[in-house]
């Protein structure tokens, strides 16, 4: 009810709810503005590569050991797939605090390496430049409106996830 057709993302936000990767709250509204979880990014994009339910769901020998609680062990299978398969590392502490705000920066990331191109590029002084120069030059980003340490929203994630609906994904460091 709060995104119009006239919306500048209205393809991309319908597209990716029809498509059953994001949904509306159960008002009926999207709520563009509202920051998006860890725990919820990580299955967006599970979703978005068609492994939404992949993975155990057994919350012994978690991925990580702050994924178990009541009110995150809904993800704990997208958790473990993504950890599996390289997408997330978590944090220098062993965590993966999946109740904080995904940052622009570690949802960029989470793409990158989930299309299969995070192990190409060249590091730079932070520990993102590599994934944000592969996301610029994969193009995926364009239109997003993200920024570099904030909070990523409901309507930036949508817009990197529908742009990505067509990139090439890599594997092995070859494109496919």
């Amino acid at each position: 009810t709060d995104v119009e057709d006239t919306d500048r993302n209205f393809d991309a936000i319908t597209v990716l709810n029809k498509l059953g990767v994001i949904n509306g709250y159960d008002d009926g509204s999207f709520k563009p503005d509202n920051n998006v979880t860890r725990a919820e990014f990580t299955a967006m994009l599970l979703r978005t590569r068609g492994m939404g339910s992949v993975g155990s769901t057994s919350l012994e020998n978690p991925p990580f050991p702050d994924v178990v609680t009541p009110d995150v062990s809904w993800a704990i299978g997208n958790i473990r797939t993504a950890r599996e398969m390289g997408i997330i590392n978590g944090y220098d502490d062993g965590t993966f605090k999946p109740n904080n705000n995904v940052t622009y920066q570690e949802a960029v990331k989470m793409i990158v390496c989930a299309l299969g191109y995070g192990e190409m590029g060249v590091d730079g002084a932070e520990w993102y430049t590599r994934y944000m120069v592969s996301a610029q030059t994969i193009g995926f980003t364009e239109g997003s409106g993200g920024v570099i340490n904030t909070p990523a929203t409901r309507e930036t994630i949508a817009v990197m996830l529908y742009n990505c609906l067509e990139v090439k994904l890599a594997e092995n460091n070859e494109v496919t």
